[in-house]
C-alpha cells in the first residue's frame, strides 16, 4: 500500500473503462460530445479483470446473500478501504477509521452497463458501502419496473 490520490469520478471512470474497454471523457451534459479512446491493454487482460470483478461479487469481499439474489442484475465490482492516518491512531476515535470504497458496474436485464462508485468516510471497512449499493440496486429495480 502507498499514497494514491484519486477522486470518486476518476474511480468511476476506471470502472467504466474496465467494462467497455474504452476510456470515456466525463461530461456534464448529455448534449456534450462523448469522447472515448481505446484502453491500451490486451483483451486477455481486460477479460481477466472483468472476471476478477465478477468473482468479487460472487465469492469475494462484496459477496452477500442479498446482493447476489437481486434478480436481473449482473454486477462487477471491487471493494476497498482508504487508510487516512497511522495504524496507531486508528483506535483513538471514529474519525480515524478508514474510508470505505465500493466501485464497479452493473447491467440490469441485459441493458446498457452503468458504473458506480461509493465512498463512505470513517467506517473502518467496506461492508457499509456494499450495503449502500445493495439498497440502491433494489430501489433502482423498483423504479425501472414502475415504468
Amino acid at each position: 500500500q502507498g499514497d494514491m490520490l484519486v477522486t470518486p469520478l476518476q474511480i468511476a471512470r476506471m470502472s467504466a473503462c474496465l467494462c467497455t474497454g474504452k476510456l470515456v471523457k466525463p461530461r456534464s451534459l448529455e448534449s456534450e460530445e462523448c469522447a472515448e479512446q481505446e484502453l491500451e491493454i490486451s483483451s486477455q487482460t481486460l477479460q481477466f479483470l472483468q472476471e476478477a470483478m465478477r468473482e468479487v461479487v460472487l465469492n469475494g469481499t462484496a459477496s452477500s446473500r442479498r446482493l447476489n439474489k437481486i434478480e436481473g442484475f449482473e454486477i462487477y465490482a471491487k471493494t476497498g478501504t482508504a487508510q487516512i492516518c497511522g495504524l496507531e491512531t486508528k483506535k483513538l476515535s471514529k474519525m480515524h477509521l478508514e474510508h470505505a470504497w465500493f466501485t464497479g458496474y452493473f447491467r440490469y436485464q441485459g441493458g446498457n452497463p452503468l458504473a458506480f462508485v461509493v465512498l463512505i468516510e470513517n467506517v473502518g471497512l467496506s461492508r457499509p458501502a456494499v450495503n449502500f449499493v445493495e439498497n440502491f440496486l433494489l430501489r433502482y429495480k423498483d423504479l425501472i419496473e414502475q415504468d
